[in-house]
């Protein structure tokens, strides 16, 4: 077997590992996301813009 066979069966091995890895992450991340989800949060809104004070007329 040659050496750049040997290379690319390790980097097809490493690619593999890597992609289960991932899965198993996603998986775990599933199964404790719909605790999360229960939680439920109200983002506050802006508070409303104060009304401009009345400006005295100026006698003419």
């Amino acid at each position: 077997m040659k050496t750049s066979n040997k290379l690319l069966l390790g980097l097809l091995i490493v690619v593999l590992l890597g992609i289960t890895t991932m899965m198993g992450i996603a998986k775990a991340y599933m199964v404790e996301e719909p605790v999360t989800e229960q939680e439920h949060v109200v983002v506050p809104s802006a508070p409303d813009a104060p009304e401009a004070p009345e400006v005295p007329s100026v006698p003419e």
